[in-house]
């Protein structure tokens, strides 16, 4: 599966992410290892964050529109401009 990578202004990096079989699924979220203790969370089409452990619970509070624990803005930011 193929996912853009939103962080591109920042300079540097894949213009996207190839990724297998996800670990974890929750509606449109999925977490996918990428390789050791780096895993990918996705929404719909876009990388949303990596993170060093596969956060199920983190998922389910974007699900449900819960970003209090975010410590990166654009989690929220990327959310809810995705189409």
């Amino acid at each position: 599966m193929r996912f853009n990578n939103p962080w591109l202004e920042g300079g540097g990096g894949p213009a996207y992410y190839d990724v297998d079989t996800p670990v974890f699924v929750f509606g449109e979220f999925r977490i996918f290892k990428q390789f050791d203790r780096c895993y990918l969370h996705t929404f719909k089409n876009v990388a949303i964050t990596q993170r060093c452990a596969p956060d199920k619970e983190g998922v389910k509070r974007w699900a449900s529109g819960d970003f209090s624990e975010v410590m990166d803005y654009r989690v929220e930011k990327l959310i809810k401009e995705t189409p």
